[in-house]
């Protein structure tokens, strides 16, 4: 029991592995209850790899509620064939993408056979290409022969290169 959080009990499942699939918060009356700084159920699917597909958020009712710190009630994620992630979509309760931070809905990312990030990039809402609060909507990194890396180009939501991003 953890009182301070407002928590009698919680329960976690399991999927296949040791990947857990849902996170639930319970009173003294066995009903679902937001305990402090956290959500009260929370669940999660994995691939066949053990990669994080998707988390989301439920209220008490099990009702979709939003991540109020980042916006968003579900992220979809997607991996590569070596298990780095490509993309990264932010949903809504209606399932439709929506705005994190007030500025992305989705982030991307590519990488080398070295599974060196190469470019990292904002997406909006309907898939346009924006900046981020990096201030930044693309980044492309070179890196050497020995996995150092060499250099950093940013871009803007037109393609213009940056001279470096600003705050």
């Amino acid at each position: 029991m953890d009182v301070a959080r407002g928590i009698h009990m919680w329960r976690r499942e399991f999927g296949a592995g040791t990947n857990w699939t849902l996170w639930a918060y319970y009173d003294a009356n066995d009903q679902l209850t937001w305990p402090k700084n956290d959500y009260p159920k929370e669940t999660r699917q994995y691939d066949a790899q053990g990669n994080q597909t998707e988390r989301a958020l439920f209220g008490t009712h099990d009702e979709p509620v939003m991540d109020l710190s980042h916006g968003y009630h579900r992220v979809s994620t997607t991996y590569d064939e070596r298990g780095n992630w490509t993309r990264e979509v932010y949903l809504g309760t209606n399932g439709l993408p929506v705005l994190v931070k007030g500025c992305y809905a989705a982030i991307s990312a590519q990488w080398d056979d070295r599974s060196n990030q190469t470019e990292f990039a904002y997406w909006g809402v309907n898939g346009e290409p924006v900046r981020g609060p990096d201030n930044f909507h693309r980044r492309v990194i070179e890196y050497g022969a020995d996995g150092k890396i060499l250099a950093q180009k940013y871009y803007d939501a037109q393609g213009k290169e940056l001279n470096q991003p600003s705050p």
